[in-house]
């Protein structure tokens, strides 16, 4: 059966924030000038640079607007990071319930008396 790369969950959700961040270390853009550039809050920008904000669709324009990246290329990131932390949570929660339903090695070996 084939895999697709949708069903290949990382270990770790990249978040929209993370891959501006590098973008703008790579410009050499302060996050003030950003900010301005862009016409939002400082406040705002450095929650989304801090992956305490999502990208919505009018920040997404923005972004497009200023580093000449799709707005639907940083949607698709979002999208994207909701997704892995949804199916990360899901995993971890069967991982755990399959760890508490199969007894440990040590606990069979001892009932059989090894």
């Amino acid at each position: 059966m084939a895999t697709n790369a949708k069903d290949i969950i990382p270990a770790h959700a990249t978040h929209p924030g993370s891959v501006l961040r590098s973008e703008l270390a790579a410009l050499d853009l302060t996050n003030a000038d950003f900010a301005r550039a862009i016409d939002m809050p400082l406040s705002e920008l450095e929650e989304l640079l801090n992956e305490k904000r999502h990208v919505t669709e009018e920040i997404a324009a923005k972004l497009e607007n200023a580093l000449g990246i799709p707005s639907r290329h940083w949607l698709s990131l979002q999208s994207r990071y909701h997704y892995v932390v949804k199916r990360r949570k899901e995993i971890d929660a069967a991982e755990i319930t399959a760890s508490i339903r199969k007894p440990s090695l040590n606990l069979r070996l001892n009932r059989a008396g090894i």
